[in-house]
């Protein structure tokens, strides 16, 4: 499956607070969420600490990363679903899908409902 999906952009327009993110940040979040997509895109389930041991950074970094995955202006036309599943009490895995191909499951209502686009 992982094969088939297109990366991210190579210099994404990152949210911010108070302003958007720029500069040396914005190529440090780049180089970041390219090292998740290579670990996340093969769609096998991970939980956080996981993702973050991996690719170098804090769980709360990975989370976001993972989130960004879901936005057209980072990811284009491949914008992804990002699943989450229970592994005990406060613990979760996530897996990162084809947006086309699992939009393909539900009607259009349904799909934006449940993944929130």
């Amino acid at each position: 499956m992982g094969a088939g999906m297109n990366r991210p952009a190579d210099l994404p327009h990152f949210d911010g607070e108070p302003e958007p993110c720029e500069g040396e940040n914005r190529k440090r979040l780049s180089k970041l969420l390219q090292r998740v997509w290579d670990l996340v895109r093969d769609g096998e389930w991970r939980t956080l600490r996981a993702v973050a041991d991996a690719c170098g950074c804090s769980e709360s970094s990975a989370s976001a990363r993972l989130r960004d995955f879901r936005k057209v202006k980072i990811m284009g036309s491949n914008v992804q679903v990002v699943e989450r599943r229970p592994v005990r009490r406060g613990l979760y895995e996530y897996r990162v899908e084809n947006a086309t191909a699992k939009r393909c499951q539900f009607s259009d209502a349904e799909y934006k409902e449940r993944h929130g686009v």
